[in-house]
């Protein structure tokens, strides 16, 4: 393993290129990718490609445009709902519940987490449940809920044992190994650490790799083995500086620092977390910036230099202020998008009351309409008219009523069964025994009194 070099020219010279690089490469991509998404928005043609570019071009916008992106979300998950796309709504719901994680509303993104869930078993998509249960451990994760983020990971981890996708096995495999380095188990998590160190290895993917390196690390450091734990460190933060993730980045540098700390080397210790605090107030990370402050300022106040540790302090008191600050806006913009939501639902039971209204409507048409054939029916059986005639209009009206009967008792026979093919099958064929034999003895009975009255006038005529 490679232990960082901070003074290579060489390394800092790739670092730059390959950041310039990526800058160059990656802008016209993304905004090509964009682009290409709100092109098949204004097609505006219903299917489920259209579903799932809303879901696209919402996930692209939620970090700077999070309004935008709420709109976008739940213009797919209404149109998925209207064209009947399992897919496309189980997408949209979890993108509805990325956009309220976000923003810190983890009630409601575990609610719409929990729906895309639903609509996955009823796809009955393993990959599809093992996500869910993946996010939704995510979710219980970043609300302290351990027990219950692990029993998400384990349940998703069962489902993918039968589904086997790779990426999504070493995913669950590090998150669990993470849950339980939070759960202060670190012999527990260094098993699901080695595992995942393990198959990014298999997977020939440096930024997985280097994640569970960092995890690694962070357990040797935990168990006061800082000589193993520094060379683990310097390995992570080379791949994880190379893919770009400046937030595990951070983790590294500071949890380096914190080695030398305890090997007695403070002028190195000093260097790595200065390094990491530089990264978190570049990125404006305030949680990470905040844990690096308070332990900066405890680490001069112990070696009495209260000057230097009165600044760091400072410095922690002023983001904390901060961060309750921001807490107050996330607030606001929690209950902002609430209030979308709440809109967005108003103007869908607005639209199925007018469905139902619509509905009911035709059910008192056809009710007229069978009631106006009965009667003319008989008004026909009045006049000079042939028989036959007669019948047919009798058979064809008493057909209509016991069809309409059909169709009213059909979705209450749905919501009774839940939709269980079986048992629907068997209650209509217990309704069918019943309405069978009623039909064709009051077919018979009205159609005799129509034929009878209709003869008997003719005996009169013939009389006189």
């Amino acid at each position: 393993m490679r232990l960082l070099q901070t003074t290579s020219s060489i390394t800092a010279m790739r670092f730059i290129f390959t950041l310039l690089l990526l800058i160059v490469m990656q802008v016209p991509m993304l905004a090509q990718g964009i682009d290409s998404i709100r092109r098949v928005i204004q097609q505006q043609l219903e299917d489920t490609n259209l579903t799932v570019a809303y879901r696209d071009l919402s996930y692209q916008l939620y970090k700077e445009k999070g309004d935008s992106a709420l709109h976008l979300a739940y213009e797919g998950l209404k149109l998925s709902r209207k064209i009947n796309d399992l897919y496309g709504e189980a997408a949209n719901n979890e993108m509805i519940a990325i956009i309220m994680s976000d923003i810190g509303d983890y009630v409601k993104s575990l609610e719409f987490h929990y729906q895309s869930l639903k609509l996955q078993e009823k796809r009955q998509s393993l990959k599809g449940m093992a996500s869910a249960y993946n996010n939704i451990g995510i979710v219980y994760m970043n609300m302290k809920d351990y027990d219950q983020a692990l029993r998400s990971y384990r349940t998703a981890d069962s489902l993918n044992k039968i589904w086997k996708d790779p990426n999504l096995r070493y995913s669950l495999t590090l998150n669990q190994g993470d849950i339980l380095e939070r759960m202060q188990l670190p012999d527990s998590a260094f098993l699901y650490y080695n595992e995942s160190l393990n198959q990014a290895h298999i997977l020939k993917n440096d930024y997985f790799v280097g994640l569970s390196l960092l995890g690694l690390a962070n357990i040797y450091r935990t168990k006061k083995q800082p000589v193993l734990a520094k060379p683990l460190y310097g390995e992570a933060i080379s791949l994880l500086r190379y893919s770009g993730d400046n937030e595990q980045l951070c983790d590294a540098l500071l949890g380096l620092g914190k080695s030398f700390e305890q090997v007695g080397i403070i002028d190195s210790a000093f260097h790595f977390s200065r390094m990491a605090l530089m990264i978190a107030n570049q990125y404006s990370f305030s949680n990470k910036a905040l844990d690096i402050n308070q332990y900066l300022g405890e680490q001069f106040a112990k070696m009495g230099r209260y000057d230097s540790a009165y600044v760091y302090q400072e410095k922690t008191r002023i983001l904390h202020d901060s961060l309750l600050s921001n807490d107050k806006l996330r607030l606001g913009q929690q209950l902002k998008f609430n209030e979308q939501i709440r809109q967005q639902n108003l103007l869908e039971e607005k639209i199925r009351e007018a469905k139902e209204h619509r509905q009911h409507l035709q059910y008192m048409i056809i009710a007229i309409f069978i009631l106006a054939l009965f009667l003319l029916t008989m008004f026909l059986s009045r006049i000079k008219l042939h028989l036959s005639v007669i019948k047919f209009l009798g058979v064809v009206s008493l057909l209509f009523f016991f069809e309409f009967l059909t169709l009213l008792l059909h979705p209450r026979v749905q919501e009774l069964t839940h939709h269980t093919p079986v048992l629907e099958i068997i209650i209509f064929v217990l309704i069918a025994s019943i309405l069978i034999p009623v039909h064709h003895k009051v077919e018979h009975w009205v159609i005799e009194k129509l034929i009878h009255r209709k003869n008997d006038q003719q005996k009169k005529i013939v009389t006189k």
